[in-house]
């Protein structure tokens, strides 16, 4: 199994956290965010991990330096972008990474998750499923992708950012997708545009036109977008309750 981590992001909404290393870098409890990605994916069975780099990528490279070393079961490559591609665009870019692979993980990298890896893949698999999009119930959904699903769990309707009068669902795209790697091709055949292209923006909504099935996976542990002051904290708080635990 293959990951693709999305971390070329700017986290402007960090700063001043962010003024010198990226979103990912961010360190939750005792560790980076990015270290979590990468110990949850090993756990679950995944050998191959691509990550994207865009704004201060030399922290990311220097961390994995030291990751692989201690790390030698799993290989993970970075992908830097000079200009931003979008999420899906990262995708389409890198095709050559997931070409051999039946099926492929593409995770957010400021989401701090406990999801379990392998219950999602049994799902995806069990649904016969081209996309698997992991969503979970949210109060302000204004500010995320909104999705609504009928009885067999069949996406029906992929809204991103709904303004109030158009929200029908309180069901958040969690941004960790699970992708039949030969649904890429019809991707292809979908885009109208050059330069960047997002998945919610863009993909999902194109998709569903065309009557390519998405699945929803209802996420059942938690999840937090670090992308903000208040979630970041609300992490630290998740880790550090965690960590004494243990």
């Amino acid at each position: 199994m293959k990951a693709i981590i999305l971390a070329a992001g700017l986290g402007t909404r960090l700063k001043p956290l962010t003024d010198t290393i990226p979103k990912v870098m961010v360190t939750i409890g005792d560790r980076p965010l990015l270290e979590y990605h990468l110990e949850q994916l090993r756990k679950h069975g995944v050998k191959e991990i691509l990550i994207n780099t865009h704004y201060l990528p030399n922290p990311i490279e220097d961390y994995l330096l030291n990751y692989r070393i201690s790390h030698p079961d799993i290989h993970i490559s970075t992908t830097y972008e000079k200009i931003l591609l979008g999420s899906a665009g990262t995708i389409l870019k890198n095709v050559d990474f997931i070409e051999n692979e039946e099926d492929f993980l593409v995770v957010y990298g400021d989401n701090f998750t406990n999801i379990d890896y392998s219950k999602l893949i049994s799902y995806h698999n069990d649904h016969h499923s081209l996309v698997t999009i992991v969503c979970n119930e949210i109060e302000n959904i204004q500010e995320k992708g909104m999705i609504v699903f009928d009885q067999n769990d069949r996406i029906i309707q992929f809204k991103e950012k709904p303004r109030a009068d158009e929200i029908i669902s309180h069901y958040s795209n969690c941004g960790i997708y699970m992708f039949k790697t030969s649904t890429i091709s019809k991707i292809k055949d979908l885009i109208y545009k050059k330069g960047t292209i997002d998945f919610g923006q863009d993909i999902f909504p194109l998709m569903l036109q065309h009557d390519i099935p998405i699945i929803a996976y209802k996420l059942d542990e938690w999840l937090i977008d670090i992308g903000n002051p208040a979630n970041y904290k609300l992490a630290n708080e998740k880790a550090t309750n965690i960590i004494k635990l243990k």
